[in-house]
């Protein structure tokens, strides 16, 4: 096999691959033994009837394009390979050349991430976001979110409103009837089952030609526990002051890490701004049409024109701010060693609750195993981008969650 590679553009190769005649030679009569056993021939037994004879009542295009096909899936990820080239989208590949006795030649376009080399990254100077300040709101916020997750529910009478819990059985989508499975169903705004008792039931769309018939087998309220002495003990704090300065202190720190990381993505983005960066089209929308038929699959309604542009405008950013943290771990040496890698995989591992071997047995089934190492390392440019910076007017306070 013969390569060559030529580039057309920053993200753009052309890749041709040249095959020897007797390659051509083994796969055509591989592709007719395969094709004679399935045909039927008058006079001939499976497998036996001559190529001539096959190819006079087919045509040659039939062996021809199944050949084809077959060495371009074979060969294709060879050369690439051997190019060291790492496409992120199928490659399109079109044949120059396919007879018998001569050389196969087909050409595939390849559209590659761009090489990135980033300049002056040390000392950037950005201006510093306002630092949020805890309020009294979302403290109140907090301590309802924390009576909501020990509320109960409460057997009712008379209808469904919004915020009841109504426990639904008999569910029907128009094929088959699933009996004996219950399931807890919020009632919301505009709801079907919105003002419906006990017994009777609502019709669900579901879809294109597609329903479901809720039918309400009890109906309950939520019931959320007072704010009181007694509900701080329940959670384990001394009174009910220990719990607010508590809810306080979590909010602080919550907020404090997530003006850290905006702050962090601020620097990195000064940097994507003044650094070429050539995204490949492709790869956004091949992403985006993928999500898209999923949407699709299951019925779900599809994002307008204005929210498809912004998430194509968020992606390409997502994907500048990782080729940017890839050159800088690059340059600045900063891949993690197999022994920080595994102290991190325990900690991660800590967290969840998980043993070390668990977690990673769990990411390599899942094929993320090496994404997860990815991650760590960008999370480790960052730090050091953002140590590296110039932080002005820092200490300008806002007000987070109202007020």
């Amino acid at each position: 096999m013969r390569t060559k590679v030529e580039a057309r553009g920053p993200t753009t190769r052309v890749v041709e691959v040249e095959l020897p005649p007797e390659v051509v030679a083994r796969k055509l009569e591989e592709v007719y033994r395969h094709v004679a056993q399935r045909v039927t021939i008058p006079g001939f037994r499976p497998g036996r009837a001559p190529r001539r004879l096959l190819e006079a009542q087919f045509g040659p295009d039939f062996l021809y394009r199944d050949s084809q096909e077959e060495l371009i899936e074979e060969y294709l990820p060879q050369a690439l390979r051997e190019l060291e080239l790492r496409p992120v989208v199928a490659p399109q590949a079109r044949v120059l050349q396919f007879e018998e006795g001569k050389p196969f030649i087909f050409q595939a376009e390849v559209e590659v991430l761009p090489e990135v080399e980033v300049e002056d990254y040390l000392g950037i100077t950005v201006e510093a976001l306002p630092e949020p300040e805890v309020t009294p709101e979302a403290i109140d916020e907090e301590l309802d979110r924390l009576r909501w997750e020990h509320a109960v529910l409460v057997p009712k009478e008379g209808r469904a409103e919004v915020g009841d819990v109504a426990i639904v059985s008999e569910i029907v989508d128009g094929r088959r009837r699933t009996k004996g499975r219950e399931v807890e169903w919020e009632v919301e705004e505009n709801d079907p089952l919105l003002g419906k008792g006990v017994g009777e039931e609502a019709l669900l769309p579901l879809g294109e030609d597609e329903r479901a018939v809720l039918r309400i087998e009890e109906l309950k309220r939520v019931e959320l526990p007072p704010l009181d002495e007694a509900f701080a003990r329940e959670l384990g704090y001394p009174s009910l002051e220990e719990l607010k300065a508590h809810v306080r202190t979590e909010l602080e720190e919550r907020l404090a890490r997530e003006y850290t990381r905006q702050m962090k993505l601020r620097v990195l983005d000064e940097l994507i701004d003044r650094t070429p960066l050539a995204i490949p089209e492709r790869l956004i929308e091949a992403s985006l049409q993928e999500d898209l038929e999923a949407l699709k699959e299951r019925g779900l309604p599809l994002p307008s024109e204005e929210e498809l542009a912004e998430e194509r405008r968020r992606r390409m950013r997502a994907l500048k701010r990782e080729l940017v943290l890839q050159a800088i771990k690059r340059r600045e040496r900063l891949e993690l060693t197999d022994e920080e890698f595994e102290a991190a995989l325990a900690e991660e591992a800590s967290q969840r609750g998980l043993s070390p071997q668990k977690l990673k047995g769990l990411l390599e089934r899942e094929g993320r195993l090496e994404e997860f190492r990815r991650e760590l390392e960008a999370e480790r440019a960052l730090e050091f981008l953002y140590k590296n910076a110039k932080i002005q007017g820092k200490g300008r306070r806002v007000r987070e969650g109202g007020g």
